[in-house]
């Protein structure tokens, strides 16, 4: 398993990339695109996590605990290959490969 980790401008830009990819879906309730939870990508697992903005924190916690935080740029989505020996598909975003990662997949 391989996660990769992509930044994109915003969440229109993060849509786009997915649906040139062929991987958003059509509610059958609503008729609203949607992205799924995973995709197939030729036989192999693809999960794919919207996270949006992401936050680091800035300073020390203030008396009640409260940390001061900071907007990271971007709209970030996660995605999990389940490949193994196969390349992950590139569908566009910056690959970004932050040190701690702020979001993990729980498996």
């Amino acid at each position: 398993m391989q996660t990769i980790r992509l930044r994109f401008a915003d969440q229109a830009a993060a849509l786009d990339a997915l649906r040139a990819a062929g991987w958003l879906t059509i509610d059958p309730e609503t008729s609203a695109e949607t992205v799924p939870p995973l995709v197939d990508v030729d036989g192999i697992r693809c999960d794919i996590d919207m996270i949006g903005m992401l936050y680091e924190q800035t300073g020390e916690p203030d008396a009640e605990g409260n940390a001061p935080m900071a907007a990271l740029p971007g709209y970030h989505v996660n995605l999990l290959w389940w490949g193994v020996g196969t390349s992950a598909p590139v569908i566009g975003g910056e690959v970004v490969e932050p040190h701690p990662p702020l979001r993990e997949w729980l498996i």
